[in-house]
């Protein structure tokens, strides 16, 4: 019994030390898959994040999908840099170990989470991309994000071959637009007793 314990311990840091050998690259494409604010400006400086997302999670989550404390618990990163002055995304110093502890799992797609500010929580406009090609492989190797591979848009835009960043009000934009409309329609209700 004491053996085969040991070897059910043996086969499982083999295995996490084979998924902490995978590596995950951003690459940036010149000229290609740039990512531009909602009116094509430059997003310059800002910061990217890539790591894995629930995007069932996410599709749930209905108006908070653009609350940036509720998609966060959502968006696991594992890796960030910042987006060069092209708009595209910096091509060295921007690969990541995948953890020891094997997150995520084989098969699992991988993310690309875009802000145009250099802090997550005070942007106001994000993009969420992805493609079909961002799998974590099953065993030793390496994964590239490459920004000409994108097919997957999970919240953002496309222009041309390039990628725009969507408006993501505050919970407080909301409250106060909300607040107006409640208020017109007092208006009305007076207007028409």
């Amino acid at each position: 019994m004491k053996n085969i314990i040991k070897t059910i311990s043996l086969l499982a840091v083999l295995s996490t030390s084979a998924q902490a050998a995978v590596s995950v690259n951003v690459i940036a494409n010149s000229g290609t898959g740039l990512y531009l604010t909602s009116n094509l400006g430059s997003t310059a400086g800002s910061l990217y994040q890539f790591g894995y997302l629930d995007e069932a999670a996410y599709d749930s989550l209905g108006a908070d999908q653009t609350d940036f404390a509720s998609v966060d618990t959502i968006f696991t990163s594992i890796g960030s840099g910042n987006v060069a002055g092209d708009g595209s995304i910096f091509s060295l110093g921007n690969s990541a170990n995948i953890p020891a502890s094997g997150e995520p799992q084989p098969g699992t797609a991988l993310y690309m989470w875009v802000f145009n500010d250099t802090a997550g929580a005070t942007a106001d406009e994000w993009g969420i991309y992805s493609s079909s090609s961002w799998v974590m492989p099953n065993d030793l190797g390496i994964v590239s994000l490459s920004s000409s591979l994108i097919d997957n848009v999970v919240a953002g835009g496309t222009s041309g071959a390039n990628f725009t960043l969507v408006a993501v009000p505050e919970a407080s934009t909301y409250a106060a637009l909300s607040g107006l409309l409640a208020l017109g329609y007092v208006m009305v209700r007076r207007r028409r007793a």
